[in-house]
């Protein structure tokens, strides 16, 4: 029997855990927290079976590529992390595993996915850009050809500044 042990997003952890013990870590998994929605069973020599609340469960082994399965039941994640716990890696090798960590993305959501990182990404180079302050009145930005003003702390207008510090092109120009 492999030294396991289960954990879960928030941190929570317990060395060598009962049946009793992995069901319990199973039923506090709660359905409406997707970013902590995760508890797995490890050994000690990193093979990890990792139960997401929307049914997938990920096999880690070293060595080899990360799989998946999806839909899983409570039972079945109970069974397959006891084959963990009892060292049965030929029963759980046996798996109708599927490459990778999770199915690839359909057309609509790596089109929302690439939304959602477009817009972060404005945000955050919008609270960038504001944190570089006003530009002078009086003297001018260096970049030749700018009749902007210098920042504060820099020899260039805020477009340029930011472009030289974010290594591309600068979305704004207020």
């Amino acid at each position: 029997m492999a030294d396991c042990f289960i954990c879960n997003a928030q941190g929570e952890s317990k060395d060598r855990p009962s049946e009793q013990d992995l069901r319990k870590f199973l039923r506090e998994l709660d359905p409406a927290d997707v970013e902590h929605g995760a508890v797995w069973v490890s050994d000690h020599d990193g093979n990890t079976l990792e139960f997401s609340i929307d049914g997938r469960l990920v096999f880690s082994r070293d060595g080899l590529e990360t799989r998946h399965l999806v839909g899983t039941s409570f039972e079945r994640v109970l069974e397959l992390w006891q084959f963990l716990i009892d060292e049965r890696f030929d029963d759980l090798e046996s798996q109708p595993w599927i490459a990778g960590t999770r199915a690839p993305f359909t057309p609509e959501e790596s089109a929302r996915s690439e939304g959602e990182s477009a817009e972060w990404l404005r945000h955050q180079d919008r609270k960038f850009y504001q944190l570089l302050g006003s530009e002078s009145e009086t003297e001018l930005c260096r970049r030749d050809g700018c009749q902007r003003g210098r920042i504060s702390h820099s020899a260039l207008c805020r477009v340029h500044h930011f472009e030289s510090i974010r290594e591309r092109p600068c979305p704004f120009d207020d």
